[in-house]
């Protein structure tokens, strides 16, 4: 991976720790500014950078066994993660297609994971190993 991702996605992974440890949640377009990342194109058609960095850091939480970070990023209008983290979520087995189609099944699994990743980024303040393992480090 080129370095200028690399760092990005550190970034990323940081800044979604410190929201989740909050037990906020943080927009798509409020994280594509805070790393540099176009905002345009976040709504339409192809993958935009952001949504690009957010399926590789959902496949690396699922490998690290880390909360899924990714799913405290939501859309402005509704509140919850965009309809494009389904298919990723359907590779790694997480859920279901049905499950991810039903707005309450999805809403509560979204919940179940942003109380995780809010449990384990609140420990992560108290112990560095929490931060390297997600850094990979």
């Amino acid at each position: 991976m080129h370095d200028m991702h690399l760092e990005t996605l550190k970034r990323a992974i940081l800044i979604l720790m410190a929201i989740a440890a909050r037990g906020k949640t943080i927009t798509y377009k409020e994280l594509a500014l805070a790393l540099g990342l176009p905002v345009a194109g976040l709504n339409f058609g192809e993958r935009s950078a952001l949504q690009r960095l957010l399926d590789l850091l959902m496949v690396i939480c699922f490998k690290r066994e880390l909360p899924l970070l990714p799913l405290c990023v939501v859309r402005a209008d509704t509140g919850q993660p965009g309809e494009g983290l389904g298919p990723v979520l359907q590779a790694l087995n997480v859920i279901k297609e049905a499950e991810w189609i039903d707005p309450i099944e999805r809403k509560e699994m979204v919940k179940v994971e942003q109380q995780r990743a809010l449990h384990y980024c609140q420990n992560a303040q108290n112990d560095d190993r929490f931060v390297h393992k997600a850094l990979g480090s």
